[in-house]
C-alpha cells in the first residue's frame, strides 16, 4: 500500500480525518439528535486512532511516513542512468575499463577506484532463471574488492574480471554473495592475497602500514554512506586523523534514499569522497573491519 507517494497521501488524509475532522464536528454540533449520529462514527475514529498508535509503536512505514515530508521523499525520481543491455557487457576484451588513479594512499601509492554505476560497469550482469542481474544492482563488494587489490598490485583488475572469475567458481544464483565467498574465489587467482578481520583499533596501523581497509555497511536512521548495505574501502588518513574513504556506489549527484530503505529519507551525499571521516563517525554505519594486504 505505501509503496509511493499516493499510499502514504492515502494514510495522511485518514490521519486529518480521523485526528482533526471528527473531533471537530464532535465539539462544533451541539444538537443531541446530531450527537446520537455521531456516536457510532466516534467511537470508530477512536478504534482507528488505537491501530494507529499501535502500528506506530512498531514504527509502520505507512503511519510514520505518511506526513508531508515523507510524501515529499516517496516521490523523489531516481536521474541516474538507466540500463541500457550490451551483449558485450561482460566481455572485458570488448570493455574498455579504465580506472580513476586521481587518488593516493597513505604510502602515496595510485589508489585504483572503479564505481559500480559508471558507464562501462553497471550494465555487466549475471543470469538467473532466465533474467539480467546487473552489476549496478549487485556488484559493490565485488568493486570494492576490485578497488582494494588493483590498489594493492598496482594493476587495473576490473569489477568485470573479478566477475567473471567469481561466477566460474561460485553457484552465483544459489549462494549469497559475502566477503568471504569474494574473498575464497579472487584467492584462487590472486595467491599472495590475505584478509584479515580486525577492530576499529587497528584500522590505523592497518593502513600506516600500506594495507587497506574494507569495511562492511549496514544502513540505519542516521546513515551518511548508504541507504542500505554495502562497502566502503578505507585508503588514507590525513593530518587530522580523519579518514578517507573510497565508495564503490558513489553516485554523481546526492541522492534520497527510498521508503523500502533502513535509512528511508536519509541523504547520502555525492561529495562523501572529498572528504575525510572520524572514525567515531564511519564506526556508526560499519559492522565489520576487513584488512588486506599481500605477503
Amino acid at each position: 500500500m505505501c509503496t509511493s507517494s499516493k499510499g502514504l497521501i492515502f494514510f495522511f488524509v485518514i490521519k486529518i480525518v480521523v485526528l482533526i475532522v471528527i473531533p471537530l464536528l464532535s465539539l462544533f454540533f451541539s444538537r443531541n439528535d446530531f450527537k446520537n449520529r455521531l456516536k457510532p462514527l466516534i467511537i470508530i475514529d477512536i478504534a482507528i486512532i488505537i491501530v494507529f498508535i499501535v502500528l506506530r509503536i512498531f514504527n509502520n512505514n505507512c503511519i510514520v511516513n505518511s506526513n508531508i515530508n515523507g510524501i515529499k521523499i516517496s516521490s523523489y525520481k531516481d536521474t541516474t542512468e538507466s540500463i541500457v543491455e550490451d551483449s558485450d557487457a561482460n566481455d572485458i576484451s570488448k570493455v574498455n575499463i579504465q580506472p580513476d588513479t586521481n587518488y593516493r594512499t597513505y604510502q602515496n601509492k595510485n589508489l585504483y577506484y572503479f564505481n559500480q554505476n559508471s558507464a562501462a560497469i553497471k550494465d555487466s550482469y549475471y543470469m538467473c532463471n532466465g533474467k539480467k542481474v546487473y552489476m549496478n544492482s549487485f556488484g559493490n563488494g565485488l568493486t570494492a574488492f576490485s578497488i582494494a587489490i588493483s590498489t594493492l598490485y598496482n594493476s587495473n583488475i576490473n569489477p568485470i574480471t573479478l566477475l567473471n572469475n567469481y561466477k566460474e567458481n561460485n553457484d552465483i544464483c544459489g549462494n549469497k554473495m559475502t566477503i568471504y565467498s569474494l574473498f575464497s574465489s579472487i584467492k584462487k587467482s590472486y595467491a599472495s592475497l590475505e584478509m584479515q578481520e580486525i577492530d576499529r583499533s587497528q584500522v590505523e596501523n592497518n593502513i600506516k602500514n600500506g594495507r587497506l581497509v574494507i569495511a562492511e555497511l549496514s544502513a540505519n536512521a542516521s546513515s551518511n554512506l548508504t541507504c542500505d548495505s554495502g562497502y566502503i574501502v578505507i585508503y588514507n588518513i590525513d593530518l587530522e586523523g580523519k579518514y578517507m574513504i573510497a565508495d564503490p556506489s558513489n553516485s554523481n549527484k546526492d541522492f534520497v534514499c527510498p521508503y523500502s530503505s533502513k535509512a528511508y529519507g536519509r541523504v547520502i551525499k555525492s561529495d562523501n569522497m572529498d572528504k575525510s571521516w572520524y572514525l567515531n563517525d564511519l564506526n556508526n554505519e560499519i559492522l565489520h573491519y576487513y584488512s588486506l594486504y599481500t605477503n
